[in-house]
């Protein structure tokens, strides 16, 4: 269905950026050792721009490595939390609800490993100094991820739970979780 697309474009711009993601994460560190190392801060301690040249931009700054490692795997988080609610979906259209949690739970592990790797970005890259947009970007990201896991949360004990029930349970009582999985993916997309 329509959650099968979303997840594969995401899986593949994860894919895709994977290769990236440890040389971002090494050119990061470097950034981060460097200006420790040299103090490139300006007077007011914010940090001195990598090149004033547009033409010939200079190494990125830690804030824009950061913002784009962040970048990538808070929409992976997105992406696996809106395919465990299509889970939840896709099984309630098909009724078959075998195997559901197992695979919730395998996604739900892999939102809270990428939950605690984007906290630590976060909280690496405020040490690290960042302009006002970076800092804006980051706090927004942080502020987000409590929810986004919870959304997980919620996607993954509705997936055990209709597993457990849903072959005691009349369909009608079923059908009450569906308007809360709508609604939460709209809210998620």
């Amino acid at each position: 269905g329509r959650g099968v697309g979303r997840s594969v474009v995401f899986r593949s711009v994860n894919e895709t950026n994977g290769a990236h993601m440890n040389s971002l994460q090494v050119s990061l560190d470097r950034v981060i050792t460097t200006r420790q190392d040299t103090g490139r801060m300006n007077s007011d301690h914010t940090p001195q721009p990598a090149s004033a040249d547009p033409v010939h931009p200079g190494p990125a700054s830690a804030g824009q490595l950061s913002v784009s490692l962040v970048t990538v795997r808070f929409l992976r988080m997105l992406s696996i939390t809106l395919e465990q609610l299509d889970a939840v979906r896709d099984a309630n259209d098909r009724a078959e609800f075998a195997g559901l949690t197992a695979r919730a739970e395998k996604l739900e592990a892999e939102t809270d490993a990428l939950e605690r790797e984007i906290e630590d970005l976060c909280l690496h890259a405020f040490a690290a100094g960042l302009t006002e947009q970076e800092l804006a970007f980051h706090l927004m990201v942080f502020r987000s991820l409590t929810n986004l896991e919870r959304v997980g949360d919620y996607a993954f004990t509705v997936a055990r739970d209709l597993e457990t029930f849903a072959p005691r349970a009349r369909s009608a009582t079923l059908q009450d979780v569906l308007p809360l999985v709508r609604l939460l993916s709209e809210m998620l997309e």
